[in-house]
């Protein structure tokens, strides 16, 4: 049984009320050894870290850090403490890139804003072993790969690893249990035919092989995250 933890409501960079657009968070996670709580804030553009002590309780205020491009979206931990985060600039064309961080003994960048020449990013995931991340481009319909080396740099691998429909589609992630296949969900905003559940392959060179698309009924108009 789960309850909450009292008085653990914690402030972002800025307060919302009456103002619905900041700081707009996209997402929440712990990093690898639970001691640290990320947050990013798409509207404005600021990663927010907090330091989680051993009753649970995040720190009273975050340690706020320039995102290293515009508009941070999604995020995904390598196990040891590498962070990868896409980052959408406001959704401008072509324009879609990510960077990675390295949260040992403080919040550094190793890569800053590493195009992939698509658009409109959402979230990304990190292979097992480390080596590469997968980011979806809800706006163009791909999904593009990265390279990650054992300092954390980040590098471009694909633009176009995989293509789940030609606008407006792919959102959330995530891998099987063994690492070996990777399933994307497409929402069908452009194009309710595209609305389905991607199946990939994960290859070991890091190249995706598509397996096929499992439609999802018409019943699920507003489909978002899988797990």
């Amino acid at each position: 049984m789960t309850c909450p933890i009292a008085n653990s409501t914690r402030p972002l960079s800025a307060a919302v009320t009456g103002d619905p657009t900041a700081p707009a968070p996209a997402q929440v996670s712990f990093g690898p050894d639970g001691g640290t709580l990320v947050v990013t804030e798409k509207a404005t553009s600021i990663i927010d870290t907090y330091a989680v002590g051993a009753d649970g309780l995040a720190s009273a205020l975050p340690a706020m850090h320039p995102s290293s491009g515009e508009t941070p979206f999604g995020f995904a931990f390598r196990s040891d403490g590498i962070l990868v985060v896409t980052e959408a600039h406001n959704a401008a064309p072509g324009q879609a890139s990510a960077s990675s961080y390295s949260l040992a003994g403080g919040f550094d960048v190793v890569s800053p804003s590493v195009p992939d020449t698509e658009t409109d990013v959402c979230w990304t995931v990190v292979t097992a072993d480390g080596r590469y991340a997968y980011i979806t481009n809800f706006g163009s319909g791909t999904l593009s790969s990265y390279n990650l080396a054992t300092s954390g740099e980040l590098t471009l691998r694909t633009a176009v690893a995989a293509r789940t429909a030609q606008a407006q589609g792919p959102r959330d992630q995530d891998f099987s249990r063994d690492g070996q296949f990777l399933y994307v969900i497409d929402v069908g905003f452009a194009n309710a035919a595209t609305r389905a559940v991607n199946s990939f392959r994960v290859e070991r060179d890091g190249s995706l092989t598509r397996i096929g698309a499992f439609a999802l009924p018409a019943s699920f108009p507003a489909v978002a995250g899988l797990a």
